[in-house]
C-alpha cells in the first residue's frame, strides 16, 4: 500500500465511502431487509435461487471457528449441531446480540442478555460485563445509567485485551443533533484484560474520547479514533503518551501527524460490519458476482472456474427501484466453503465441487477481518474487497 494523504478533516470521505461504514448496502443487505422477510408488497419482484439443487456433503475447514445455530454459540471445524456448545443464551432474551472472534481466532467476545462474555472452548463462558451491554437497544436503558456499546468492541493484536465504548443514556434535547455532540462527551474507553478476572481499566476518559466507529491501534501503546467536532467534520486522531495529535498521512510503515510528529508502525484494527467483511474475504478466496445484461440474475463465479457459475441468483426490485441481490457470505477457515445467506436460505458452497447444502435458517458464521492479516484491504481506516466482489451490476 503507497503513501496516503490523510487530509486534516477527512469528513467528506467517510461521505464518499459510507457505503462501506454504513450497515445497509444497495446490493445486499438493503434488499435483505426489503425483500427477503416474504412481505412482498415492499418489493416490485421477489428474489431467489434460480435452479435450487442442494446436496449433502460433510465439510471440513482447515481451522476451527465460531458459529452458531439460534442461542447456540459453537466451536468446530464443521456446521454441526454435534458441534460443541461453548455460550448458550437463556431461553428468554437470550438471543446472540454480537460475537466477536479474537484475531487469532481462538477466543470471542459475546453479547447475550445484556452481558459481555467471554468465550473460550475447553472453558466456561466467563462474564467480562454485567451492567448494561448494549447498542441500539440502548434505548431501552434508563435516563442516566451508564451502559457499554458493544459495537465499538475492538480485540488488540495479541488477542489478549478488549476494547469497548462506555457511554450514559441522556435527556434528549429538542436538538438532535446537539443531542448526538452531548451523548459523545459522556464516552470513555475502556480496557478489559481476558486474561485476569474483573480487570477493567479506563484508557480514555469521557471528554477526550469521541468515536462513531470504535478504536483503531499502532503497536500497543497508541490508541487512534475517529473525532468529530460541532460542525461536523471528522478527524482521525491518536492519543500518544497521554496527548492527542491528528493524523494526516498514512504509510505503509509509519503515520505522520499534522504537528510533524512521526511514529513508526501500522495501524490495527478489526472490520465490523459483516457485508463487508464477508465481501473481503470471498475476493480474497477468488470468488465475484456479475450480473446478466438486462436480466435480474446474478452468477456466483470462481477463479477456478470462471465460466460456469457456481449459483445464480434472480434479484429483486424494491418499490425505490433499487437492485439487490439478496446474497450476503463469508468462507470459512482455509478458504474452500463459502457461508451464504441467500434471501431467506443459508447455503454451504464447497468451491472445490461446486456442490452446496442447506443449513438451518438460524445458522450464522463468525470471522475476524484485521488490518494485519488482510493488510492488502485496508485503506485509511476502513476494510474494502482488493477488486470488487459485485461485476457489471450497473448493467
Amino acid at each position: 500500500m503507497g503513501l496516503q494523504s490523510f487530509p486534516l478533516v477527512i469528513k467528506s470521505w467517510f461521505l464518499s465511502h459510507k457505503r462501506f461504514i454504513t450497515p445497509i448496502t444497495g446490493y445486499s443487505v438493503a434488499a435483505l431487509l426489503v425483500c427477503c422477510t416474504g412481505v412482498l408488497v415492499a418489493c416490485v419482484s421477489a428474489g431467489g435461487i434460480v435452479v435450487y439443487k442442494p446436496s449433502e456433503f460433510t465439510e471440513q475447514a482447515s481451522a476451527p471457528f465460531f458459529f452458531s445455530i439460534g442461542k447456540q454459540l459453537k466451536y468446530g471445524t464443521a456446521i454441526s449441531e454435534a458441534a460443541p456448545t461453548v455460550l448458550e443464551g437463556k431461553l428468554v432474551g437470550g438471543e446472540l446480540r454480537a460475537v466477536y472472534p479474537s484475531p487469532d481466532q481462538t477466543k470471542a467476545a459475546a453479547v447475550t442478555g445484556g452481558k459481555l462474555y467471554l468465550v473460550e472452548p475447553g472453558k466456561p463462558p466467563r462474564i467480562l460485563l454485567d451492567p448494561f451491554v448494549s447498542w441500539l437497544e440502548g434505548r431501552k436503558i434508563p435516563i442516566g445509567e451508564t451502559y457499554y456499546n458493544y459495537a465499538h468492541i475492538q480485540w488488540d493484536a495479541a488477542s489478549r485485551y478488549i476494547f469497548i465504548t462506555r457511554d450514559k443514556i441522556q435527556e434528549p434535547p429538542m436538538n438532535p443533533e446537539s443531542f448526538q455532540q452531548r451523548n459523545n462527551m459522556n464516552q470513555a474507553l475502556v480496557r478489559i484484560d481476558t486474561t485476569q478476572s474483573h480487570s477493567i481499566v479506563e484508557v480514555i476518559p469521557a471528554g477526550q474520547f469521541r468515536t462513531t466507529y470504535g478504536p483503531s491501534f499502532i503497536g500497543d501503546n497508541v490508541i487512534c479514533f475517529d473525532s468529530g467536532d460541532d460542525k461536523g467534520d471528522v478527524y482521525l486522531k491518536c492519543i500518544v503518551a497521554g496527548n492527542a495529535h491528528i493524523v494526516k498521512k498514512v504509510d505503509t510503515d509509519k503515520i505522520v501527524f499534522t504537528d510533524g510528529l512521526v511514529l513508526k508502525g501500522r495501524i490495527f484494527m478489526t472490520s465490523r460490519l459483516d457485508h463487508v467483511s464477508g465481501d473481503v474475504l470471498m475476493v480474497e478466496s477468488g470468488f465475484h458476482m456479475t450480473k446478466r445484461k438486462d436480466s435480474l440474475v446474478v452468477d456466483l463465479l470462481h477463479n477456478k472456474r470462471p465460466d460456469s457459475p457456481m449459483l445464480s441468483v434472480e434479484g429483486a426490485i424494491n418499490t425505490k427501484g433499487h437492485f439487490g441481490d439478496g446474497i450476503q457470505g463469508t468462507i470459512l477457515p482455509g478458504g474452500r466453503y463459502a457461508f451464504l445467506h441467500v434471501w431467506n436460505k443459508n447455503i454451504l458452497l464447497d468451491s472445490e465441487t461446486g456442490a452446496y447444502k442447506e443449513l438451518p435458517t438460524n445458522t450464522r458464521v463468525y470471522q475476524n477481518v484485521n488490518s494485519r492479516d488482510h493488510e492488502s484491504s485496508f485503506f485509511m481506516g476502513t476494510f474494502e474487497p482488493t477488486s470488487p466482489f459485485r461485476t457489471n451490476y450497473s448493467q
